[in-house]
This record gives structure tokens, sequence and C-alpha cells, in this order.
């Protein structure tokens, strides 16, 4: 977790978990290239993405999003399924809530779209 927050690690030199991290983000995003590459081929007008929603346990990377936008052009936000949601500060950590929110994303579609029905 510290290490995903650009914080040092004991016993770990942060240049080995950064050439880690940087291994890893760069697979994930020659995936994304392709995912991209597939969802534009064959269409006769290009289709264009505006904005991309990071999420899961990697979107609060920090510097993710930045290099996400620097790569592709697009710009890329962390996604929050709470932003709309109001709370008791009080009752919640608020601060660990956030950090927590981009984590939330499929469940929190799922249980709004169990309510619709």
């Amino acid at each position: 977790e510290k290490i995903l927050k650009g914080m040092p690690v004991a016993d770990i030199p942060e240049e080995h978990s950064q050439s880690a991290i940087n291994t890893n983000v760069e697979n994930l995003f020659e995936e994304i290239e392709k995912t991209f590459s597939f969802y534009g081929a064959g269409e006769e007008e290009e289709k264009k993405i505006d904005k991309v929603f990071l999420s899961g346990g990697l979107a609060n990377l920090k510097g993710l999003a930045k290099s996400f936008e620097d790569r592709f052009k697009i710009e890329a936000e962390i996604f929050n399924p709470f932003r709309n949601i109001f709370y008791n500060d009080k009752k919640l950590d608020s601060t660990f809530f956030q950090e927590l929110s981009p984590l939330f994303g499929v469940v929190s579609g799922l249980a709004i779209r169990k309510m619709e029905e």
C-alpha cells in the first residue's frame, strides 16, 4: 500500500519498487493500447474517447492518472462512485472512504441496479 502511494518501504530500495511499478504500468498500458486499437478497428468513422475513469486497486497509484493522460492524450479521472452520495463524517472516516472509493465501482453499480429493479 505504501508503494502505491509513493512512500518508502523498509528493506525495499526505492529503485526496486519503482522499477517493478514501472514494468507493470507499462504492461497495463500496452494492454490498453491493444484495447483501443480493437475498439477503433473496422470502423468507418473513427471513434474518439474523451475521458477514462480509473478504478480498482491500482487507480490510487501515485501518478497513474497523469501517466495515462501523457501516454494516451486522454483525460483520466479516478472513479468515485460515491461522489454524489452524502454521509455523516462523524460516523465514517471520510479520508479512508475516499481512498477506497475506486474499489467500489462494480459493487455500487450492482447495488444501484438492484434498487432500480
